[in-house]
């Protein structure tokens, strides 16, 4: 999964941010025990195909979407819809959330995610942008 995020975040991402941007949000400093936590504390799910794992989210029980990372070479075929209505129907709660990348704006968007705010994020003295989104939840 942590491969995963990187490949994504590089090869996707590298299209709506700088290099130094992405190298900020990569980390790859950051240590096993770290992303063990942040899975562990929330609903984690991957989605596979043939042996490959092809896309991850994970969401806690507020209704937070975390993480949300396909594939490169999967994008555009149904594996975000999927991870999604996966995530959606893991929790019961009034609402989701998230923190949208540039990237993933209009992916949200499309699944019916409203735009709160655009936010930016500092990190290591790097400014990047995200924004807060909400969706109605059950």
């Amino acid at each position: 999964l942590i491969n995963l995020f990187y490949d994504t975040v590089e090869n996707i991402n590298i299209k709506d941010y700088t290099l130094e941007q992405v190298k900020v949000w990569v980390n790859k400093e950051q240590d096993k025990m770290f992303w063990n936590d942040r899975f562990l504390k929330t609903n984690t799910y991957l989605i596979s195909i043939k042996d490959v794992i092809v896309g991850f989210g994970n969401i806690n029980e507020s209704g937070y979407i975390d993480m949300f990372y396909v594939h490169k070479d999967y994008q555009g075929i149904g594996v975000g819809t999927k991870l999604l209505e996966v995530l959606e129907t893991s929790v019961n709660t009034p609402k989701y959330t998230t923190d949208s990348s540039i990237t993933a704006l209009n992916f949200f968007i499309n699944n019916k995610y409203q735009i709160i705010k655009e936010q930016i994020i500092i990190k290591n003295n790097v400014s990047l942008i995200n924004y807060k989104m909400t969706k109605e939840g059950i």
